[in-house]
């Protein structure tokens, strides 16, 4: 299929590494391609990759035999992509604040709070599949914080054991304390699971 991106004829479309793109004659001038963001590609071809308007607009109208990407052809695709980003764009605002409210809610029920924040995370993962990105990019930012945030829980976990083990040590040295460092980690588990009943 023929191709003429704004006024570049004879362009022809190809998927580079799996990606949809659309491919210049040689011929073309260089500053051209570059201010329709076409880039070069190692083997010396000037290529463009399609934003998803412009997949949108080759899906419906790749059977004519030659299409043509222009202002005029193109807005009703724009328009319609605009809305759609709009709208992932509240969705995913929307679930981080119910994210948020879980780990307040954290500090007052730890089952409420605990529920709201799986909601809200299966909500994130549920618009991805529905190709919302800025959803995707909350993901990879809750996969990337997540580890280190349990990571610096347990740091501080085990910052506060070592404490209690460590006042174990007063016992022999004073006599005057009282230790049961079993008890006291007991006690703790309690108290979480208290917050499950």
């Amino acid at each position: 299929m023929k191709i003429t991106y704004y006024g570049i004829a004879n362009c022809e479309y190809e998927l580079i590494d799996g990606k949809p793109a659309i491919i210049a004659p040689e011929e073309i001038d260089e500053e051209r391609l570059k201010e329709y963001t076409f880039i070069q590609l190692v083997d010396g071809r000037w290529c463009h990759y399609m934003t998803d308007a412009e997949k949108a607009y080759y899906k419906a109208q790749n059977d004519t035999g030659a299409l043509t990407f222009s202002q005029q052809n193109m807005l009703p695709y724009q328009q319609k992509y605009d809305r759609k980003r709009k709208i992932d764009f509240y969705i995913t605002f929307t679930l981080i604040l119910l994210l948020l409210i879980g780990i307040v809610f954290l500090f007052i029920d730890f089952k409420i709070g605990s529920i709201i924040i799986t909601v809200g995370f299966w909500g994130i993962f549920i618009s991805t599949l529905f190709h919302n990105k800025s959803a995707e990019k909350v993901l990879i930012a809750i996969v990337v914080i997540t580890p280190v945030a349990f990571f610096f829980l347990i740091m501080i976990a085990l910052s506060h054991l070592s404490h209690a083990f460590d006042s174990c040590d007063t016992v022999t040295k004073t006599g005057d304390k009282a230790c049961d460092t079993a008890g006291d980690i007991g006690e703790i588990g309690a108290k979480h699971i208290y917050y499950w009943e």
